[in-house]
């Protein structure tokens, strides 16, 4: 089994789409191997000081101008993958903000006739709360190393300049918010990986890995 969650930033006007997909991983602390453990063992077997992490292992980028229909059309064919067949396994989000009722109404259509292939999903409007949710759910692992992006991965030199730009502001009634000042990448490819990386609360069935596992 493997977890996966998939974000979706959905551009407005001048601002482009992107999407990114994640795993979720159970890294065996040094000095153990995957091999002495079942595919799905139970949680009590996974030895003290097996971490969480996560692995980008897919980037998406439509240029600018592609309508929202082909955006749709194509995100659900990337859920058809064979490795997101779980239900329970992978879980898709997209921002909703500002795209009007039509765009959800295109991804519930495809729901309903089974074309994503019954991933649960879920339209989420960016609030100021909501976006430093975000920011902590993608800085708090990637400065504890748990957040990783695969060497050579396309478009992940991207996602690492727009990580690297990513600036924490607090406003003057004292709330914290994230930002990126990558003005040539608009920060698309971070938000849809901070989308990924919400709610992750109810994943489960971690694949076990080798502590240095890429």
């Amino acid at each position: 089994m493997a977890a996966y969650t998939i974000g979706l930033d959905l551009g407005q006007a001048q601002d482009y789409s992107a999407l990114a997909v994640v795993e979720h991983l159970t890294a065996l602390p040094p000095g153990y191997s995957r091999a002495n453990y079942a595919e799905t063992p139970h949680l009590e077997r996974i030895p003290h000081g097996s971490i969480t992490q996560h692995h980008v292992r897919y980037l998406k980028k439509w240029p600018l101008g592609t309508s929202y229909p082909q955006v749709v059309d194509e995100t659900a064919e990337i859920l058809r993958h064979p490795r997101h067949r779980y239900h329970a396994n992978t879980s898709f989000r997209f921002d909703a903000t500002g795209v009007g009722r039509a765009v959800k109404d295109l991804f519930w259509e495809k729901y309903r006739a089974g074309e994503m292939n019954q991933n649960t999903y879920r339209a989420i409007t960016i609030t100021s709360t909501i976006k430093r949710n975000m920011g902590d759910a993608v800085v708090v692992p990637l400065q504890r190393g748990r957040l990783k992006i695969a060497t050579g991965l396309l478009l992940g030199d991207v996602l690492e300049r727009e990580l690297a730009s990513f600036r924490q502001k607090v406003s003057a009634s004292g709330n914290t918010t994230y930002d990126t000042d990558d003005k040539d990448g608009h920060g698309d490819l971070a938000t849809a990986l901070m989308l990924a990386m919400l709610y992750l609360q109810n994943i489960s069935d971690l694949r076990l890995v080798d502590h240095d596992e890429q």
